[in-house]
This record gives structure tokens, sequence and C-alpha cells, in this order.
């Protein structure tokens, strides 16, 4: 029998709704794509939910929010970031997760491992858009370095506040 955990599944809605709301309040400010701000509920989930449920929002979330919001553009955009979402939950909820490194090192490694597959799937289908891709790839990882910066920064932060206040919790 399958054990259903109503607390993760509340916790997936709460990290999907995010994922809409949090790209919204960025654009209004008019801080975008260059902050990755989708990454953040993103990351904060792979650290905070189990699997599977860490996997479906870093997946999920912005197909939802592209065919809810129309941001980002569903393809390739939200396709690409599914890959990434998918990437990063799995890489830094099992490094924080299973192996025990800190939340910093964790986010560090998986946003280097997402930066790498970004530039291989921009290599591989932005020639199918009729782009040049190496200078597409390069152009797509220098303009996320601030979100990037900013994803280092906060999710620890948003991880140590949750700690330190005992509202959820993350042995």
């Amino acid at each position: 029998m399958i054990k259903i955990d109503t607390r993760q599944i509340t916790l997936t809605a709460l990290f999907l709704a995010l994922c809409i709301i949090v790209p919204i309040v960025f654009h209004m400010l008019g801080a975008g794509a260059i902050f990755l701000p989708m990454f953040l509920p993103i990351l904060v989930a792979a650290l905070i939910l189990r699997y599977p449920y860490g996997l479906i929002v870093g997946t999920l979330g912005p197909l939802i929010s592209s065919l809810t919001t129309g941001m980002p553009v569903l393809f390739p955009m939200a396709i690409f970031m599914s890959v990434e979402g998918l990437t990063m939950t799995f890489v830094a909820g099992y490094l924080y997760r299973s192996r025990k490194f800190s939340v910093l090192l964790s986010i560090a490694i998986a946003l280097t491992i997402d930066r790498i597959i970004l530039f291989f799937m921009v290599i591989l289908v932005v020639p199918l858009l009729g782009l040049p891709p190496k200078m597409f790839s390069l152009l797509s990882i220098l303009y996320s370095l601030p979100g990037v910066v900013l994803q280092l920064i906060v999710v620890p932060i948003i991880i140590s506040a949750l700690r330190h206040t005992k509202s959820i919790n993350l042995e």
C-alpha cells in the first residue's frame, strides 16, 4: 500500500504556486529572467521536500507557469527549464539529504551541473531554431550569472530561517 504524505503534497502544491508567483513579482519589478526567479522556489523545494516531491516541483513548475502565465515561453524555454529544474532538484536534494553536504555546497554543485547541461541543451537545440549555438549558449550562461549569485545567497538564508523557526523538518 502506498503511503500518502499530505504534508509533502501540500508543500509541493505551495512550491508549484511559488513557481508562478515569484517570477511574476520579479518581472513586475523589472528584474526578470536575469535573476532566474523560478529557480528560487525550485531549489528550496529540492532541499525541503523528499523524493519524488522535489522532482515534481522542479519538473512541473516551469511547465505549469508557462501554461498559466505564458512565462516562460513553452518552447524552448519552459522545456529547457523543466530539464534544469529536474537536474537541480535531483542533484541538490541528493547531495543535501543523502550525502549530508551543506546547503551552499549542494546548491553550488547543482547550479554548476545545471549550467553545463543548459550549455549542451542550447548547443543541440538552438541550431534547429536557426541561431548560432555557441554564441547563444555562452550568452545564456553569462546572462544568468546574477541569478546564480542570487540563488547562492538567498536559498541558504531561507533554509536557515526555516531551520531556526522549526516550521519545516529539514532532517
